[in-house]
């Protein structure tokens, strides 16, 4: 009674502990006992004889219960609309509605409100929000959590690095919006916070000008930028920045919106010899397929059976076969392409492969790790790994561990022959 935060939706409805163990002493502890069952209505003040200090928290109590419609009947506790234009039960699609059409009351975000109309992923909604927030794990945000860390911005190297620096102040950036600024033909003005740009921005543009999107990707790419420097020791080039962000303005506005925009980007650099490794597994069955390339114009391609297993078991299988024939020829690789972004970090170390039946061949990949300890791997869109994807679906039919390569030079297939590898 008067401790729930719930019940008064809100802290200056709760009432303090003096009145809630004179209620108590009185009889009253419960909602249900605040009310007089003679008159139908909640005791007043003076019916409970309250002084005038306990008489108006009392009151103040008693008017935000009825503000929020919160009553008593015998049926079971239920959420009400705190709006007219809705009934029924409360759903998520009802309240994301609401809020988006902005009729809940006390909603003074207008840029949030707007955020979440925009026609672009959910993951840098989410990270827009945030931003705007301020609740982005900047470094002076992991050090008032007690985490030890270098605080300069990684893109200047110059200031320390907070959300105002990392994405209006910095040098860097300034460059990024001068350049979008000139190319659009609209000024973007300085602002020391993401939340007063945003509401600037979003008044200042029109819902279904394309123009808008611009400091949205600016602020997910500089992000991603940022994290890659960090994390993947990166350097901070501007020139490759804008461009990226220039190939994704330039899918807006599209006719049906697409829930994930791919960016496939050019065809990877090779320094060779280099593999590319796929798996594929349909009707519980799977084979792996991969190339590789002694020169641009040399190759050799393989197609291996992997019995019964999942996609992810194929694609590890994959990368085995491929590094387990690499080491057979005694070529000494040097990169190695796959499009299982669950391979690629696992064998990266960046994330883990927990799957007990999987756990043989991963000790036997780490193992053989030893004996190419120059190779890089390094995630592709299946749009590049296309004749490994090939090679894998041709590899459905086989029987566990055997297979067939092809040999090619100069775009003549030159040798053929079948193999045995597990």
């Amino acid at each position: 009674m008067g401790a729930d935060p719930i019940v008064g939706l809100g802290s200056s409805f709760i009432l303090p502990y003096e009145l809630r163990t004179y209620l108590d002493d009185y009889g009253i502890n419960t909602l249900a006992q605040a009310i007089n069952h003679d008159t139908g209505l909640w005791f007043t003040a003076e019916e409970l004889d309250l002084c005038d200090v306990w008489s108006l928290q009392w009151s103040t109590y008693i008017k935000g219960l009825e503000y929020n419609r919160i009553g008593l009947n015998e049926e079971p506790d239920t959420l009400l609309w705190s709006t007219g234009n809705y009934e029924g039960p409360i759903s998520a699609a009802k309240s994301y509605e609401c809020l988006v059409k902005n009729n809940i009351r006390d909603v003074h975000n207008q840029d949030c409100i707007q955020l979440w109309s925009l026609k672009i992923p959910l993951k840098i909604i989410c990270f827009i929000w945030l931003l705007d927030k301020d609740r982005i794990l900047t470094w002076d945000h992991l050090q008032s959590r007690g985490y030890y860390g270098p605080s300069r911005c990684v893109l200047c190297k110059k200031a320390t690095e907070d959300c105002g620096h990392l994405f209006l102040m910095c040098p860097f950036v300034n460059n990024i919006f001068s350049h979008f600024s000139i190319c659009l033909g609209s000024i973007i003005c300085p602002h020391s916070t993401v939340h007063s740009f945003l509401e600037y921005w979003f008044a200042s543009t029109a819902i279904s000008d394309p123009i808008r999107y611009t400091p949205i990707f600016i602020f997910w790419h500089l992000w991603l930028l940022r994290n890659q420097c960090i994390f993947e020791n990166c350097i901070p080039l501007a020139s490759a920045l804008i461009i990226k962000i220039e190939y994704i303005l330039a899918l807006f506005p599209v006719p049906q919106y697409k829930k994930k925009i791919r960016l496939i980007g050019p065809q990877p650099i090779h320094v060779y010899p280099v593999g590319y490794f796929d798996g594929a597994a349909q009707r519980n069955l799977g084979g792996a397929g991969f190339v590789i390339y002694i020169s641009e114009t040399h190759y050799y391609c393989f197609s291996v059976g992997c019995g019964n297993g999942s996609n992810t078991r194929t694609e590890l299988l994959a990368l085995w076969s491929l590094l387990r024939t690499v080491i057979l020829m005694g070529l000494p690789i040097k990169m190695i392409f796959g499009d299982s972004m669950v391979v690629i970090s696992w064998v990266k170390r960046r994330s883990a492969l927990n799957i007990p039946t999987l756990k043989h061949w991963c000790d036997e990949i780490f193992a053989m790790l030893h004996f190419v300890p120059s190779v890089t791997f390094n995630h592709i869109f299946r749009e590049h790994n296309i004749l490994a994807d090939e090679l894998s679906k041709k590899a459905l039919s086989l029987d566990m561990g055997s297979g067939y390569y092809s040999e090619y030079l100069d775009g003549k297939h030159i040798g053929d022959g079948q193999f045995a590898l597990f």
